[in-house]
């Protein structure tokens, strides 16, 4: 089973008026480093999460994002 590793930006978190969080991320795109291997396979795209508890992600922060086949 394959998996697939992204590296992303957070650029928004929110707060809805029913009290859902939303976070805004975007693939990394400083060069230099680990980055130039994840902008070379994710030079574009966007991830919107609308989720109860916003405190793991934090705008500027970068992140690992790992998907893979659920069974």
């Amino acid at each position: 089973m394959a998996k697939v590793r992204f590296k992303m930006k957070c650029s928004n978190t929110g707060k809805d008026e029913n009290g859902f969080h939303s976070v805004q991320m975007y693939p990394v795109s400083s060069k230099g480093g680990k980055n130039e291997t994840f902008i070379y396979w994710t030079p574009s795209g966007e991830l919107n999460l609308c989720i109860l508890k916003s405190q793991y992600f934090e705008p500027g922060k970068e992140y690992y994002i790992d998907i893979e086949e659920a069974n």
